[in-house]
């Protein structure tokens, strides 16, 4: 009987090593996907910014809000150092959701959308631009373009400005490496 025993084969109840691996690699793929395309895609910001803005979701706006945007409005970061900006990015998300939440109702917004013009989207490694029309109930209300900076791996709304028909073709002309080195110039500060 021992012998017998001997001669069995032992059966694994673990778990296969490819197991192992695959789940590696699905979570590096969505640790990817969160890191560098989900938050890369100016477009997608620019969208999911003023869909919380039209909707008063202050804090998707501030997370979506460039902290030397924020600085402009908030007097107590005006004279910090990018750096310094970029360290306290958690409060100043803080204060611009509070700040944003005092200045009105969102029943303002009502009606107001935007229409994003891939056409007109530029891209460079830590700087973007995208050009918009705003809508007031489906119809053209105006236009816009949003410049976007990347702050901790993720683009954020810089700065917006007014632009017109006639400017269109200038943003397809846009030097984005200058526009990087820019930013880089200033961060570097």
């Amino acid at each position: 009987m021992s012998s017998h025993l001997a001669s069995e084969k032992k059966v694994s109840t673990g778990v296969p090593v490819l197991l192992y691996f695959l789940i590696i690699a699905i979570l590096a793929g969505m640790y990817y996907y969160a890191a560098f395309v989900l938050y890369a895609n100016p477009e997608k910001v620019v969208a999911d910014y003023y869909t919380a803005y039209f909707t008063g979701d202050f804090e998707t706006v501030s997370e979506n809000t460039s902290v030397f945007l924020a600085a402009q409005a908030l007097p107590q970061y005006a004279n910090l150092s990018p750096a310094t900006l970029l360290a306290k990015r958690g409060a100043i998300e803080d204060d611009v959701a509070l700040l944003m939440e005092q200045g009105g109702e969102p029943t303002q917004f009502e009606g107001l959308s935007i229409e994003i013009m891939p056409e007109y989207t530029r891209r460079g490694e830590a700087t973007a631009v995208v050009a918009y029309k705003i809508l007031k109930d489906g119809e053209p209300f105006g236009m816009e373009a949003a410049i976007l900076d990347k702050e901790n791996n993720r683009l954020r709304i810089f700065q917006t400005m007014p632009i017109s028909e006639e400017s269109l073709p200038e943003i397809k002309k846009l030097n984005m490496q200058e526009m990087d080195k820019n930013l880089q110039s200033m961060l570097s500060k």
